[in-house]
């Protein structure tokens, strides 16, 4: 699969060109399941710049927004009720604090809830509660820590720190609207 490996990619690139001889990972996995029509043997490179990257780069985009929504839902339904936002910013500084020392991680209550809270309501998203949930029971010996690699962690990070601002306002313009609606 594509999703949640090339999850970073972005629309330019070495992946962005077919090279049969040198191919990026990305570009190589792309045509491994590509069965190429005739008129393409020997136009590789042609087939995946006009048809196969064109519809794969499509789909990440949609994965991404499909993460992104997840994880609006997740913040609205943790922080609806929450009266000040003040510190929505900060819910992650004691786990990033500690990202230069990991021994430290565990001696900071803070940082070790903070970082639950990534795993289990956002970067759980990249693969989905139900694919979550399957995988462990299906590993019963194994931690969600197992299936997650660093760049879920990273991924989630990322989308929260540049969303969670629009979720706040959505919470707020909400409120608003549901305060005027009751004043009329």
């Amino acid at each position: 699969t594509i999703w949640p490996f090339f999850k970073f990619l972005y629309f330019r690139g070495r992946w962005a060109v077919y090279d049969k001889q040198q191919p990026h990972a990305f570009a190589a996995h792309v045509m491994s399941y590509v069965e190429l029509p005739e008129s393409f043997k020997g136009f590789e490179h042609q087939y995946y710049e006009k048809f196969a990257l064109p519809n794969v780069s499509s789909k990440i985009s949609t994965l991404r927004s499909n993460f992104v929504t997840a994880c609006r839902k997740v913040f609205i339904k943790r922080h609806r009720s929450c009266l000040s936002f003040e510190l929505v910013g900060t819910s992650f500084a004691a786990l990033l604090s500690t990202s230069n020392d990991w021994d430290a991680l565990h001696d900071s209550s803070a940082a070790l809830n903070q970082l639950y809270n990534l795993i289990y309501y956002y970067a759980s998203e990249v693969y989905g509660r139900t694919a979550i949930r399957t995988w462990l029971k299906a590993n019963q010996e194994r931690s969600v820590l197992d299936k997650m690699t660093a760049s879920d962690l990273a991924f989630a990070l990322i989308v929260f720190e540049n969303y969670y601002p629009k979720w706040v306002a959505e919470i707020q313009d909400t409120r608003e609207q549901e305060q005027r609606r009751h004043d009329d």
